[in-house]
């Protein structure tokens, strides 16, 4: 399968072992801002793993996509007749665009990441996860965030409220 527009440098996640269950393709350049933010996601994300005793062979691929656009195109090889892929995107555009802090890039990047790696559909509960990640493996003690200082923590407490009186969230994103 081809990605159009893809080819540009990918995150430098080399040196972690995870790296082997992570295909980055980039569609557009990376700031070395945005590059060192995806290599302390990755970093921490292989430290929970690690601790949780979870063999990192154990884990499923990941392709994660990088872009400055809104719309991707895929092309699948001649010969395929079909494809299946675990697919995570980050458009690097919307958080420019939004003026987004570092804290909130960097909780983008391990969120898709617990989602893909532990499974995790619920969007409170994998908030959640990320900001564990964070003042386990990513901050020091003097530096502990709270999950409102990552997140929007009315949306989780709706997210919540909802979901755990059967309502319905597809209007959540």
């Amino acid at each position: 399968m081809k990605v159009h527009g893809s080819g540009f440098p990918t995150p430098n996640i080399m040196e972690f072992e995870i790296s082997r269950k992570i295909r980055f393709v980039s569609m557009c350049n990376i700031s070395p801002e945005h590059n060192q933010l995806f290599r302390i996601g990755t970093m921490g994300v292989e430290r929970q793993i690690i601790s949780e005793g979870i063999s990192i062979e154990s884990l499923p691929k990941l392709n994660a996509i990088i872009s400055d656009q809104k719309m991707i195109t895929f092309e699948l090889d001649e010969e395929a007749g079909g494809y299946r892929t675990n697919l995570v995107f980050y458009p690097i555009n919307f958080w420019i665009e939004n003026q987004w802090s570092d804290y909130a890039i960097l909780a983008s990047v391990l969120e898709e990441y617990c989602h893909h790696f532990w499974n995790i559909e619920d969007e409170a509960l994998v908030k959640r996860k990320v900001v564990d990640i964070m003042n386990s493996h990513i901050f020091n003690r003097e530096s502990q965030v709270t999950l409102d200082q990552v997140y929007n923590i009315k949306w989780i407490e709706e997210y919540e409220y909802r979901r755990d009186n059967g309502l319905d969230l597809t209007d959540m994103h």
